[in-house]
């Protein structure tokens, strides 16, 4: 199946804006029920115009100020936007070759993991609801791709099993030892979902990259003085980037 442009380009914008209200959403979670206030500067608090709103383009043409009081804007805004306006277009891409109800749940699925990592890079949070979807989109997904075939789904649930119980074993290790927390309760959740997403022979690797980038993560904060080595890392975003990383592979590769 050959994947237009039009569509890319559909996606990215789709994936740029998601990006954008997941950001507005997570700063302001009052607007999870109402998404009728008006978007505001977070310096100056003055009503930004439908032109200070265009994804990316907006801050790059303001040079990633505020067009009114030109106080730095949060860079996160633009990373994140550019991640999920690049992330729709190549699951959709890599996975031309499935049926659309199947690439529509694969990108539902990402956007769910989108906006785990965005959450936990800006709160240190995992939100159960979103996880819980996660998971149910991917019960959906195995229904659909391998036509509920029970040796798959026994893979998954080991995924599951062991997902969740390797980092809740690691982190009450740690605990005993260190006397405290050593990630936070919803990483061996997420990691157990993301198990039955990828199943049970992809854990290793999630983990892997996951580790690789929290280390190097952390050793960027302690060179320029910004953390140190019992400061908290967002784990569940490493987690959910280490889940996209091994999908792309595995459907590329696989």
């Amino acid at each position: 199946m050959t994947v237009s442009t039009l569509t890319l380009i559909i996606l990215l914008i789709i994936g740029a804006s998601l990006a954008s209200l997941f950001l507005c959403i997570i700063n302001d979670p009052s607007k999870v029920f109402s998404l009728k206030g008006r978007s505001q500067c977070d310096h100056c608090k003055k009503i930004l115009g439908i032109f200070n709103l265009i994804p990316i383009i907006s801050y790059l043409c303001q040079k990633g100020q505020c067009s009114y009081c030109r106080k730095n804007l949060n860079i996160n805004y633009l990373i994140s936007e550019i991640f999920m306006a690049l992330c729709l277009p190549l699951i959709w891409w890599i996975s031309s070759h499935q049926s659309v109800e199947i690439q529509i749940i694969l990108s539902l699925i990402i956007i769910c993991i989108c906006y785990i990592i965005l959450l936990d890079w800006q709160k240190m949070l995992i939100s159960m609801p979103v996880v819980a979807l996660l998971l149910i989109l991917s019960i959906v997904l195995w229904g659909i791709e391998d036509n509920f075939s029970k040796s798959i789904l026994l893979l998954k649930f080991l995924g599951l099993f062991f997902g969740f119980f390797s980092l809740w074993t690691i982190n009450k290790i740690y605990t005993f030892i260190r006397k405290r927390e050593g990630i936070g309760e919803g990483d061996p959740i997420l990691f157990g979902a993301l198990g039955f997403f990828l199943n049970i022979e992809f854990l290793f690797f999630i983990l892997t990259i996951s580790a690789l980038c929290g280390a190097i993560y952390g050793i960027i904060l302690i060179k320029y003085k910004k953390g140190s080595l019992s400061d908290p890392i967002p784990f569940g975003s490493f987690l959910g980037l280490g889940a996209i990383t091994i999908f792309c592979i595995k459907t590329l590769y696989l």
